[in-house]
């Protein structure tokens, strides 16, 4: 209908031109195909009609990363170990053909993780309109659980209990600063002799404001099975007794030079579960991280140095009990930034682990 509204303007506007010398010597075709613009973009429709690099864009990430660890575990068997690797190469296209539908994919490879090359995300957007705030996702995607910022080199705890990628439907919108979601999805970890459906689901919902003085973004988060994350069903767990619900919420305020994050994640009840055949249990799950970063010029170059508190509560040795971790980053040139890292870990069993990480990393 849009289309036809637009055809009809603009034949209008044709005859009034060819119809009139006086409009004919002084409009000229780039004002007509000017105006024509302004109507299609009234009435929400835009131009995909010229090259495929104007409707697909691609975008990656490098990491190389130099890492010194020193563990001191309490039986004695910790030792020191040195590496050097190309931790992280992403590679992202996006493609938009029209304003109803777009899509993403993202081509992930890390050393030693997901050799080889690994489909990280791969999913397609619907818009009912351009001018509507509400869409809805389908595929390969992190499910819009935790938040998960920071300044670090070094995935954040919250991040390690709770990020959850899964082939999923996601349902949201986005208006005035306030955004909300609900996804439904079937999880890799299963009740006790219980048949596989889709039966995983959550929600969230936040604000985000910025003025001339700071910037908030705050949010909070459910999930129905919080043991269906990415790092706890990779520990081995296969089965629960029953699915254990999770909740998070995040906070991140910048006011000039001063950046805060906050956010905390944790399971809402105890559960048992099999770990390889293994019958075990498993207490309510917590994680945390606090961080708080501050930047500045350094060699005329912006430079943002960052010290936080990380750590978790019954996690039964899966994760530290207590990070202490800081970082100084530099944005050395245009996409090109350098980093170095140090935390100090200590778990629940009176394991020790230090470690020293150098990261040069390219984003384009």
């Amino acid at each position: 209908m849009k289309q036809i509204i637009v055809l009809i303007l603009s034949f209008c506007m044709c005859v009034i031109v060819t119809g009139s010398p006086v409009f004919a010597k002084e409009l000229s075709n780039y004002e007509l195909t000017r105006k024509i613009n302004e109507l299609e973009q009234k009435v929400g429709i835009r131009d995909f009609s010229g090259q495929w690099t104007d409707r697909i864009s691609i975008s990656g990430l490098l990491e190389v990363e130099g890492v010194y660890e020193d563990q001191d575990n309490r039986d004695g068997t910790g030792e020191d170990s040195s590496d050097l690797n190309l931790a992280t190469v992403e590679l992202g296209i996006d493609a938009e053909f029209n304003d109803y539908v777009s899509g993403h994919v993202v081509f992930l490879w890390e050393e030693d993780d997901t050799e080889p090359v690994d489909l990280d995300e791969g999913y397609i957007t619907l818009t009912p309109s351009p001018n509507w705030p509400v869409y809805f996702s389908a595929g390969k995607l992190y499910v819009p659980f935790g938040n998960f910022e920071t300044h670090m080199v070094s995935d954040p705890l919250t991040l390690e209990m709770g990020e959850t990628r899964e082939s999923a439907a996601v349902a949201g919108l986005e208006q005035n600063g306030f955004y909300a979601s609900a996804y439904a999805f079937n999880g890799d970890v299963d009740k006790f002799n219980d048949d596989s459906h889709v039966d995983n689901f959550g929600a969230s919902a936040g604000y985000r404001m910025e003025t001339q003085n700071f910037s908030l973004d705050t949010g909070v988060g459910y999930i129905n099975n919080i043991l269906d994350s990415d790092f706890l069903s990779d520990e081995g767990i296969d089965e629960v007794d029953d699915y254990v619900g999770g909740v998070t919420a995040h906070a991140v305020f910048s006011s000039g030079p001063v950046t805060f994050i906050g956010e905390y994640m944790t399971a809402l009840d105890d559960t048992g579960y099999t770990d390889n055949g293994n019958i075990m249990e498993m207490e309510e799950i917590s994680a945390w991280n606090l961080e708080l970063g501050y930047g500045f010029t350094l060699a005329e170059k912006d430079t943002t140095l960052a010290v936080g508190w990380q750590g978790t509560d019954d996690a039964g040795g899966f994760l530290a009990e207590d990070r202490y971790i800081c970082a100084v980053s530099m944005d050395m040139f245009d996409h090109t930034s350098v980093a170095l890292e140090y935390f100090h870990e200590e778990y629940e069993n009176d394991d020790e682990n230090d470690a020293v990480t150098a990261q040069l990393a390219f984003a384009f």
